[in-house]
């Protein structure tokens, strides 16, 4: 978006640069350039250069053309499209979301990814999610029962368990041989299967 009392080159260059520099952008707002206009010549070109993604940064706008060049910083918003939380949870429940539009300040952290994910703390709906507020929900949960299996060439001994911690598949488990009462270690292959080292 391109305020009308701003010179439309240099504005529209800073928000092709954001876009360029910054993931996902939705859309900019930009709502001053930090330079006065009266120093901008209207039949010039500019191109910016510096992060735009950090919050408050000082940019270099160059004059094509010339030596001219400023360290402004100027004022913009940046929405991009990221997971947003759709209903507000406690800490420890679910985390179901969608995709949706937030300014980048508020997403602080790395966005989540697929999957299905658990809060930390409590979450608002609208809270852009990131991996410091969720954590991913374990494929297979500490006190559910599974089979351990123990496989040595052609011999496969199976054993009934529990697991004694969260994991997702493919981490290393330690679970409780209901038959021997033993502690054993091994990688949670399903959901219900843990093989044994």
């Amino acid at each position: 978006m391109i305020p009308v009392d701003l010179p439309p080159q240099p504005v529209a260059a800073l928000v092709a640069h954001v876009e360029a520099s910054c993931r996902e952008v939705a859309w900019v707002h930009v709502d001053a350039l930090g330079i006065a206009a009266d120093k901008l010549a209207a039949e010039s070109t500019y191109a910016w250069e510096g992060d735009p993604c950090r919050p408050s940064p000082t940019l270099r706008l160059r004059e094509s053309g010339t030596e001219r060049a400023w360290y402004v910083k100027p004022s913009y918003a940046v929405h991009v499209h990221t997971p947003v939380a759709t209903e507000d949870v406690q800490a420890g429940q679910e985390v179901h979301y969608e995709m949706g539009v937030a300014e980048l300040r508020h997403v602080r952290g790395t966005p989540v990814g697929q999957g299905t994910w658990r809060a930390r703390t409590s979450v608002s709906a609208g809270t852009p999610l990131t991996l410091s507020l969720v954590t991913p929900l374990p494929d297979a949960s500490r006190g559910a029962p599974i089979a351990l299996v123990v496989t040595r060439g052609k011999l496969r001994i199976e054993a009934d368990g529990e697991l004694l911690n969260d994991a997702r598949l493919g981490e290393s488990v330690r679970a409780l041989n209901h038959a021997t009462r033993a502690t054993v270690r091994g990688i949670l292959v399903q959901p219900d299967v843990v093989e044994v080292q």
